[in-house]
C-alpha cells in the first residue's frame, strides 16, 4: 500500500484509508474487527472515526480502539460533531479499550 503525508503534519498514512462509521451501528464488534484485521492485511493504517458514531455514541471509537490494540496506527477523529441532541464539544472523545 502507498503511504503519503497528511497535510502539513508531517504523519505519514496509507493513501487508502478506513471509514469507521458503520462500527457499533450497523455492524457489531465482531465483524467490525474482521474488517480492521482485513484492511490492515491489504496494509491499511489510516483509520477515520468520530465521537458521534456507533450507538451508544462514541461507541465506533471504542471498537476501533480495541481492534487495534497497541498497534502503531495514524487515526483521525472527528470532535464537535453537531449530531442531535449531542452538544457541541470543544475536545474530542477518542477512547481505547485496552
Amino acid at each position: 500500500m502507498k503511504k503519503r503525508t497528511i497535510g502539513a503534519t508531517g504523519l505519514r498514512g496509507s493513501q487508502v484509508g478506513l471509514g469507521c462509521n458503520n462500527f457499533g451501528w450497523t455492524i457489531d464488534e465482531a465483524r467490525s474487527q474482521a474488517v480492521v484485521d482485513a484492511a490492515i492485511d491489504l496494509g491499511v493504517d489510516f483509520f477515520d472515526v468520530a465521537d458521534a458514531y456507533g450507538e451508544p455514541r462514541g461507541r465506533s471509537e471504542e471498537i476501533l480502539g480495541k481492534a487495534l490494540g497497541r498497534d502503531a496506527r495514524t487515526l483521525s477523529s472527528s470532535s464537535s460533531s453537531a449530531f442531535p441532541p449531542m452538544p457541541r464539544s470543544a475536545t474530542g472523545t477518542l477512547r481505547a479499550a485496552t
